[in-house]
C-alpha cells in the first residue's frame, strides 16, 4: 500500500502543478499511447504529450529516497497500470478508439458498441411449465435499446422472475422482453426489434403446456456460435456467388479431368481451390466400396463400374457413373458408380453413394459433378452439383430408356410374340383383320342359325349337317361375285362377303360344287371354305 500511495501522491502533485499552469482539468487518457494529452485548443501555452511512463520516472527520486520498491508489484510497466487504477471506473464514452483518415463521427468505445452490437441476451431467461396451464420464465440479462433505432445507445439490462403467466389456450405464444424489464406474451413471432428481445417460446393445448423453448438472440460467444452454425448447418459449400469450381474433360482418349479455380466455405473459414487439370502435373484419388483403388490417377475410368466393391468391366453398350468430390485443400476424388446400365437415362438416375465411404469423402469433402459414359467412350456427361442437390433428376421422358421393358408386365394387353394365350373374346369394333394366315384346324365352328346377320368369317367344315346350294358360282379369281342372296340350308349370307381365302382339301365327289374347268370347286364334306367380309 505503501508503494501505490506514493505513486498516486506523485501523480496527484504532478497534475495539480500542471493544471495551475493550464488552467484547466484533467484530459482524457489515450488508450493506444496511454499518454496525457495536455494539449488544448485555443490556448497559447502547447505542451507535448506526457507519457504515463514519464509520470513514474518523476517518483524514482522518492522512491530512492523513501527506499520503496515498486517494482516488487512490477508498477513501472505502464501497461500493468490501468485507467480504474488511476481514475476508478472509467465510462465508455471516455474511452478513444482508433481513428482513420478524415474525421470519423465514431470515436469513443461507446460509439462503437452502438453501432456494431445487438440487443440479446446473454444469461438466463429459461422457460417451464408452471402448472395450471402457465408459464414461468427465470429472469435474465443482456443488452438492448430504449428506442426502436439500431444505432441507439445499447445498455446492459436485467429482467425479474415471472412465475405462473397466463398462456392462451390452444395457441402458440412467443415470450417477450422490453427495456424496461416487463415480459409479455403475443402469437406473432416477427415482434423482435432492437428495443423488444425475443427470448422463447411457449405452446398450450387443451389446457396443458405441451412445450416451452428458449428461443431468441443469444449474445454470449455469439461470434463464436455464429460460426459453428455455419459449419454445423451448411458444411463444406462452394462460394456461388464467385462460381467456378466447374469439371471438365479432354474428350478424347487421354481421358483427362479438368476444373476451373473457385472457393470453398466452411463455416467462417474460406479456402481459395486453384484450377486442377490432369494433362499436367495434377492427379485425382478414386474409392470403391472396398476402398482407395488409385491414389494418382490422371485419367478417368471408362470401362469398369464398381460392383460390390469389385471393379468390374462393363458389358457393352452398358453405362455408368463417376461421382466426383473436391476437398479444401484442393484434393478431387472419384468415386465409382456401384451399377451399370442399360440407358444414359437410367445411369443418371443413380443414387448417390451413401455406404461404404472414407470419412475424407463424407466428413471433409463436397460432392462438386458426376461423369455419365457409355462404355469405351472416349466422352463422358458431365453433370454439376450446385447448387447442392446430389443431382436432383427431372426423370425419364422417353419412355423406350425405362428399365424392364422385354418384361411381360402388363398382362391386361396382346403380347406380339404370343407367347400369352388370349383370356377372352376379342372384340374388333368393326374393324377387319388384314394380312391373316389360318390354319384349318383351328376353325370348327357351324355357320349360326340366321346366315343373314354380319359375321366376318365364314367356315364350312365337315361337321356341318345338310345339303348347301348356291345361286351362282364363284371363281377362284375372286370373280363372278353373285348379286343375289347364296341360299344355304342354314340361312341366308347377302352378296356384300367377299372371299379372300380358300383352302380345299380333298376335293371330289359331290356337293357344293364349281366347275373345276371354269374354276369351280365342289364340296365334298372335307373341303374348307373361309371368306372375310
Amino acid at each position: 500500500m505503501k508503494k501505490i500511495f506514493i505513486f498516486i501522491i506523485t501523480l496527484i502533485l504532478f497534475i495539480g502543478i500542471v493544471s495551475a499552469i493550464k488552467y484547466r482539468t484533467l484530459p482524457q487518457l489515450n488508450r493506444l499511447d496511454r499518454t496525457l494529452d495536455l494539449n488544448q485548443s485555443g490556448e497559447s501555452m502547447i505542451m507535448d504529450n506526457i507519457t504515463v511512463e514519464n509520470i513514474l520516472a518523476l517518483t524514482d527520486e522518492i522512491n530512492m529516497r523513501n527506499n520503496v520498491n515498486y517494482n516488487e508489484n512490477n508498477l513501472n510497466n505502464a501497461s500493468n497500470i490501468t485507467g480504474k487504477e488511476l481514475f476508478g471506473n472509467i465510462s465508455a464514452n471516455f474511452v478513444k478508439i482508433a481513428l482513420g483518415s478524415g474525421s470519423p463521427i465514431i470515436d469513443q468505445l461507446q460509439e462503437y458498441l452502438d453501432n456494431t452490437g445487438s440487443a440479446g441476451f446473454f444469461i438466463g431467461g429459461d422457460l417451464s411449465d408452471g402448472g395450471s396451464g402457465t408459464v414461468d420464465i427465470s429472469s435474465g440479462s443482456g443488452f438492448i435499446r430504449t428506442t426502436n433505432d439500431k444505432n441507439a445507445e445499447l445498455l446492459s439490462f436485467k429482467w425479474d422472475a415471472v412465475s405462473g403467466m397466463a398462456v392462451t389456450d390452444n395457441t402458440t405464444q412467443y415470450v417477450y422482453v422490453d427495456d424496461d424489464g416487463v415480459i409479455s406474451l403475443n402469437q406473432d413471432e416477427f415482434l423482435e426489434r432492437p428495443d423488444l428481445i425475443q427470448i422463447g417460446v411457449v405452446v398450450k393445448e387443451s389446457g396443458v403446456i405441451q412445450h416451452a423453448f428458449k428461443l431468441g438472440i443469444r449474445l454470449e460467444e455469439s461470434i463464436g456460435e455464429a460460426g459453428r452454425f455455419l459449419r454445423r448447418v451448411l458444411g463444406i459449400s462452394r462460394n456461388n456467388r464467385l462460381g467456378g469450381l466447374i469439371l471438365g474433360q479432354s474428350g478424347d482418349a487421354n481421358l483427362d479431368v479438368t476444373m476451373s479455380a473457385g472457393q470453398l466455405e466452411w463455416g467462417r473459414t474460406s479456402y481459395t481451390i486453384t484450377p486442377f487439370d490432369t494433362s499436367g502435373a495434377d492427379t485425382f484419388t478414386t474409392y470403391s466400396a472396398s476402398g482407395e483403388e488409385d491414389s494418382t490417377a490422371s485419367n478417368w475410368n471408362n470401362t469398369h463400374y464398381d460392383n460390390s466393391g469389385t471393379l468390374t468391366e462393363l458389358t457393352n453398350n452398358r453405362w455408368a457413373n463417376h461421382f466426383v468430390y473436391l476437398e479444401p485443400d484442393n484434393h478431387i476424388v472419384f468415386v465409382f458408380g456401384r451399377e451399370q446400365f442399360v440407358t444414359e437415362a437410367q445411369a443418371e438416375n443413380e443414387d448417390v453413394p451413401s455406404s461404404s465411404l472414407p470419412t475424407r469423402i463424407t466428413e471433409t469433402s463436397i460432392l462438386i459433378g458426376r461423369f455419365t459414359f457409355k462404355k469405351s467412350s472416349n466422352t463422358a456427361t458431365i453433370s454439376t452439383n450446385f447448387p447442392a442437390g446430389q443431382f436432383n433428376s427431372a426423370g425419364v421422358t422417353d419412355h423406350g430408356n425405362l428399365a424392364g421393358l422385354p418384361d411381360d408386365d402388363h398382362i391386361q394387353y396382346m403380347i406380339l410374340s404370343g407367347i400369352r394365350a388370349m383370356t377372352g373374346n376379342l372384340l374388333m369394333g368393326g374393324f377387319n383383320i388384314t394380312n391373316v394366315s389360318i390354319n384349318a384346324g383351328d376353325i370348327n365352328q357351324d355357320l349360326p342359325s340366321n346366315c343373314s346377320v354380319n359375321f366376318g368369317m365364314i367356315g364350312f367344315q365337315n361337321n356341318m349337317s345338310g345339303t348347301f346350294c348356291v345361286d351362282s358360282w364363284i371363281n377362284l379369281d375372286g370373280s363372278n361375285v353373285p348379286t343375289a342372296p347364296i341360299n344355304l340350308t342354314k340361312g341366308t349370307i347377302t352378296p356384300n362377303i367377299s372371299i379372300n381365302i380358300l383352302k380345299f382339301n380333298n376335293l371330289s365327289g359331290t356337293g357344293l360344287c364349281v366347275n373345276p374347268s371354269a374354276g369351280e370347286v365342289c364340296y365334298n364334306g372335307s373341303a374348307y371354305l373361309w371368306g372375310f367380309g
